[in-house]
């Protein structure tokens, strides 16, 4: 039989003509040779094209081998092709991804406006701080004093660092061009025993030539006011054990107030001792040193002391005031509520409070004026002036709506309502005195150190400017201060 091998002319077709790159005429030109080389050596190909050449004729011997390779040929060809078809879109692909991987490189974070960039230049710097009282060592202390002293600036010492941050001290004075004045001194002992036990004492002394007084009951009339002279020098001692590690603590209250009582010294409204008597008035013309005590219980659930966004937040105290002749001794209870309910991502909060002060008197005794609870003002009864009711119990319930304009400014709508009463049997929902405004608070490091509220009234429209946040806990006799 004869062996038949192709020689590179039998399969001599132009590569370049079939558009095949120079890697696919290498590779297949390779495959012929391989195949060229199988095809002529294997005993498969030899016995099957011996049979056939021997049954042709002599002319057309070598033609089975030809198709054989012909066929082979087709077969590669079209691999080869689809191979190549693949590999723009392979190639697409990369390009593609490298191309975005580029653009991810070239990327730039967004800059911020002009006013975003003053406004963050604000937060961080140490403007508020110095409003706040935050900073470490000597600051300013901005407000502070009973409200319609005025603009009251002072110098003030904190160090809430010292013996490793389990004593925080702070001295500071306030003063104002209307001759109200306060010089306070607090010495707290925030972790003791494993930071269950807070010990918290407050001394101050104040000075407020002209505070208001319009009358007893809540019929007192707009047209009636007068002013008296207060002087306060308080002693406040509290003490709070902490039952739960975060939201519950009980403790007890102690201290003595001296409060004296004079002529008020404003040129444009009487002095108070002028138009009402003893009898309306008590306490008007005799005052005493008082001690008081007793135990009290918070209960709080917010996320944030400073600026709270959500939880609850509960507190009762019930002290027994006991003043020298024990004419003008009394109990009082006070209880505290406040709810807060977040929306949209914490950016917008609902408020809810709602605050009573009883007082309880055995036959004989009265609550001096004051000692009497107050609405009115920048705290409760924002469209009414300041300490515009004056009575033995009050109610209040305040509603707020809050949004967030920028990271150091909120605003707020709000609505008040409430009332004083003689008895604490006389508390309902029924005359209550109601506004309603809006405001601003500029906040600091998350705590708000600056408000300017707006309240309308049937008595007309109040602005107020306060350095306080816009509920503040449960006042003590000095009112300048509360230690929750």
């Amino acid at each position: 039989m004869l062996q038949h091998r192709i020689s590179p002319g039998e399969f001599r077709s132009p590569y370049s003509r079939l558009g095949l790159s120079k890697s696919s005429q290498r590779l297949f030109g390779g495959a012929r040779k391989g195949s060229a080389v199988l095809l002529g050596e294997s005993p498969l190909t030899r016995g099957l094209c011996g049979k056939l050449n021997a049954s042709l004729p002599p002319a057309s011997r070598g033609l089975p081998m030809r198709f054989s390779i012909a066929f082979l040929s087709i077969i590669l060809l079209t691999s080869l092709a689809a191979a190549q078809n693949t590999s723009p879109v392979t190639s697409r692909a990369d390009q593609l991804k490298g191309g975005a991987l580029e653009k991810a490189q070239r990327l730039s974070p967004p800059q911020p406006d002009k006013l975003e960039r003053d406004i963050d230049r604000v937060e961080h710097s140490q403007i508020l701080e110095w409003i706040s009282g935050g900073l470490n060592g000597f600051g300013l202390r901005f407000g502070g004093l009973v409200t319609g002293s005025g603009f009251a600036v002072g110098p003030a010492y904190s160090r809430p660092d010292l013996l490793r941050e389990n004593l925080h001290f702070r001295v500071s004075a306030a003063a104002s061009a209307k001759r109200y004045y306060n010089v306070d001194t607090l010495v707290s002992f925030p972790r003791l025993l494993g930071k269950r036990l807070r010990a918290d004492l407050y001394v101050q002394h104040a000075d407020s030539p002209q505070m208001a007084y319009y009358g007893p009951g809540p019929n007192s009339q707009k047209e009636s006011r007068t002013d008296y002279r207060r002087e306060d020098t308080n002693l406040d001692l509290q003490v709070g054990w902490r039952v739960h590690p975060r939201h519950v603590m009980v403790g007890f209250i102690a201290g003595a107030d001296l409060i004296n009582i004079g002529p008020g010294t404003s040129a444009v409204y009487a002095s108070t001792d002028r138009v009402y008597s003893p009898v309306q008035t008590p306490g008007i013309d005799v005052q005493s040193p008082y001690s008081h005590f007793g135990p009290f219980v918070q209960v709080d659930f917010r996320d944030h002391r400073s600026d709270p966004r959500r939880g609850t937040n509960f507190l009762t105290r019930f002290n027994y005031y006991s003043d020298q002749t024990d004419l003008h001794s009394f109990r009082r209870w006070e209880s505290l509520l406040e709810q807060y309910m977040p929306v949209l991502n914490e950016k917008r909060v609902f408020v809810v409070r709602a605050r009573t002060e009883f007082s309880y008197t055995r036959a004989g005794q009265v609550v001096p004026f004051y000692l009497q609870p107050t609405l009115g003002g920048a705290d409760d009864l924002r469209g009414f002036r300041q300490f515009r009711y004056y009575d033995n119990d009050s109610l209040l319930i305040n509603a707020e709506y809050r949004w967030e304009v920028a990271p150091v400014l909120d605003m707020a709508g709000f609505a008040d309502a409430g009332k004083v009463f003689p008895r604490p049997g006389d508390i309902s929902l029924t005359h209550l005195q109601t506004d309603a405004g809006f405001g601003f608070r500029f906040k600091s490091r998350g705590a708000v150190v600056f408000r300017i509220d707006a309240g309308f009234s049937r008595e007309g429209v109040q602005i107020w400017f306060k350095f306080s946040p816009p509920f503040p806990g449960l006042p003590f006799p000095g009112l300048y201060h509360a230690m929750f």
